[in-house]
């Protein structure tokens, strides 16, 4: 097992578990939906205010929390039909739209195609700190694709290192995007850093929160079956543990992708992928320091990317991550990928 160093994940009453424009390739109905009324009803509301998601206090931000965290599978349903584009619906949106061209890439012309080479997936984005990332699905759900929501009058932006909030009637600030204002509160975003075997492999560039690593390789050495039209493919693999001003998470994915001819890669449908963490953690006000043992696991079928979140208590205190082991899978045109970080 791959040791974490100690580290203080905050734990938000927010909960912990275990206006933007819309982009054109995303067609949500937002229509009511049961999964809409159940989040209302389970909050008390909450409502759509300059493109973001507002939720009337703390509380009835953890109850929608709960509710999504104890229900993933309407998770995408609860997204599609809340009002408002996520940063989940932008990050698909960019992949959906450069699939599709990657599909058709022969039949552009030769100018088409070099412009076409300029573009970024979401994961090179990520890589080169041109996207802000957020691992947990619940969270990038709730945030709309400027990386924003709202509890009581504070809006809450999101960088990948700060998160800036500041009171709902400082339109001025928010729109001039001015964080350096007094009337600016700023968070440190805080990621748990990783203690790694030697040569194992972690995002580079701009991203070196949390661990990470991939392969191309079956579990007998192979190289992974390529797609029906020749691009090669992998499994990534990640544990992640993220405290913002408002949530935290921690977590581990898997990820079928294939090599895009684009810089980075996409999505790749696989017949099975899977996930499982564990980890030891000290819950919060525990004078013992007990260590307790935590674990979560999800499989998929016919799908790309499976993610499970491993579980605590919801407090506004403290949790140490003692350790943190995970394991990945899948299984693409009969060949199994497998890692374990």
């Amino acid at each position: 097992m791959k040791n974490l160093t100690p580290f203080a994940l905050a734990i938000s009453a927010a909960g912990f578990f275990t206006a933007c424009q819309k982009d054109n390739s995303i067609e949500p109905s937002h229509t009511a939906t049961v999964q809409q009324a159940d989040a209302r009803q389970a909050s008390g509301g909450y409502s759509v205010r300059n493109g973001r998601l507002v939720f009337a206090n703390q509380a009835a931000f953890q109850k929608v929390v709960e509710h999504l965290n104890a229900n993933k599978t309407s998770l995408a349903a609860w997204d599609n039909g809340n009002g408002v584009t996520s940063l989940k619906e932008k990050y698909a949106a960019i992949d959906k739209r450069l699939a599709a061209l990657d599909a058709k890439f022969e039949q552009l012309s030769a100018a088409e195609q070099a412009l076409a080479q300029q573009e970024m997936t979401v994961s090179e984005r990520v890589e080169k700190g041109a996207i802000l990332w957020v691992p947990d699905p619940v969270f990038a759900s709730i945030l709309n694709a400027e990386g924003e929501f709202q509890i009581g009058d504070e809006v809450h932006h999101l960088t990948q290192r700060d998160e800036y909030i500041v009171n709902a009637s400082e339109q001025a600030v928010l729109k001039r995007q001015d964080w350096k204002n007094p009337a600016v509160r700023t968070f440190s975003i805080q990621y748990g850093t990783n203690k790694k075997t030697e040569g194992t492999a972690q995002r580079s560039g701009q991203f070196t929160m949390w661990y990470t690593d991939y392969t191309e390789r079956d579990i007998n050495g192979n190289t992974l079956p390529k797609t029906y039209n020749g691009r090669p493919t992998r499994l990534w693999a990640s544990q992640w543990n993220v405290v913002w001003a408002a949530y935290a998470s921690h977590g581990v994915r898997s990820q079928y992708e294939y090599k895009s001819r684009f810089a980075g890669w996409l999505d790749n449908d696989c017949s099975e992928i899977y996930v499982k963490g564990e980890s030891v953690i000290i819950r919060p006000n525990d004078d013992s320091r007990t260590e307790q043992y935590v674990t979560n696991e999800d499989i998929k079928y016919n799908d790309d990317v499976v993610e499970a979140t491993l579980q605590s208590h919801a407090s506004v205190e403290f949790m140490e991550i003692v350790w943190s082991n995970s394991t990945h899978r899948a299984v693409y045109k009969g060949a199994t990928a497998q890692l374990s970080l």
